[in-house]
């Protein structure tokens, strides 16, 4: 069996133990904890030096606070951080044609055309009745600028319909639809508000920076509206085409260049553009036994609002699924551009 050690303090060099050795343990723990409270922690140390040195360390602070208020300045913030890819949209409408007609005629050869851009990825596209577009997918890092540069100088070339053109969304992520907002007015008529639209907030909200585009849906659209007079018209001879023919025909100036008299030079040139209901009024359409026969003479010129169709509307730019949409109220949506890196 293995002793237990003795208990009580250790013995001294004769083997008796020594009865004052407790005393002598207190002691020296109480001289350890004093020369620790003598000897100042780092704590104590960094004020201390912060003390002695304030010029330095108001300097430090100073700098300290330009550096974050440079870097919140330039600190990205999104609700919605944009992490698509770069992405360059092409828009074709071409109304009244059935989405069999566009896919074949303006979507085919715009995909076509686009084949084997550089840096792309995928090509998808969707054709709706009376609007095509096709959407180019670029590999991550491509520039944005780059990618649209390289859709600009190809989208002449695509061989489409006489009279339909190709355009280019505005620079824009998916995430970047802002918010959508009515106009309503107790007082005001939807023509009024969609004229308001158009013509005044819509320009505010462009020159905002940052803001891509204003995507407009609804309203009465103002035209100037020819209510034709069956009676009279077959009275006069005349057909409908004819009145559109004659209408298109006389809506435009025209130069006749110039003639000098006492050394100044005289511009001659045709006024023919209607300002007025009054003009459109007396647009000839032909002329009989030596009478003009005048458009107020076989119908009444009215302002009025455009027909109202339904018409799918494609918020493609914003990422938003096509829909079918028919409103009285001018509904826009805002949508902001698409973040450029920063360096």
């Amino acid at each position: 069996m293995t002793p237990l050690p003795p208990s009580g303090p250790p013995p001294d060099g004769d083997g008796v133990p020594n009865a004052r050795r407790p005393d002598t343990w207190a002691h020296e723990v109480m001289h350890a904890e004093a020369e620790a409270a003598r000897s100042p922690s780092f704590v104590n140390r960094v004020v201390a030096a912060s003390l002695r040195q304030r010029l330095l360390v108001v300097l430090g602070a100073i700098a300290i606070l330009g550096l974050g208020f440079w870097s919140f300045k330039r600190l990205p913030v999104d609700a919605y951080p944009d992490l698509s890819p770069p992405m360059v949209e092409i828009i074709t409408q071409w109304p009244g044609h059935a989405a069999e007609e566009v896919e074949r005629l303006i979507t085919a050869p715009v995909e076509l055309q686009m084949n084997g851009l550089p840096g792309l990825k995928v090509m998808r596209s969707i054709s709706l009745y009376g609007l095509s577009d096709v959407t180019l997918t670029y590999v991550d890092g491509t520039d944005n600028y780059f990618a649209r540069q390289q859709v600009f100088e190809r989208v002449p070339d695509v061989e489409l319909p006489p009279g339909v053109s190709a355009g280019v969304s505005p620079l824009s992520s998916p995430s970047g639809l802002v918010y959508r907002y009515v106009l309503q007015s107790p007082d005001r008529s939807a023509r009024d508000l969609h004229i308001l639209q158009d013509w005044v907030i819509d320009r505010a909200y462009k020159s905002v920076a940052g803001v891509a585009d204003l995507e407009s849906l609804g309203g009465e659209t103002m035209q100037y509206q020819v209510l034709i007079d069956p009676t009279k018209l077959a009275g006069s001879g005349l057909s409908v085409s004819d009145v559109a023919t004659a209408l298109d025909a006389n809506n435009g100036n025209a130069g006749g260049g110039f003639y000098s008299e006492g050394g100044q030079f005289y511009y001659v040139r045709g006024l023919g553009r209607v300002a007025t209901p009054e003009d459109i009024g007396n647009v000839v359409l032909a002329v009989h036994n030596g009478i003009p026969v005048l458009v107020k003479d076989i119908g009444q010129v009215v302002i009025g609002a455009a027909p109202m169709t339904t018409w799918p509307m494609s918020f493609t730019s914003v990422g938003v699924p096509s829909c079918t949409a028919r409103t009285t109220l001018p509904i826009s949506s805002v949508v902001a551009t698409r973040p450029s890196p920063r360096t």
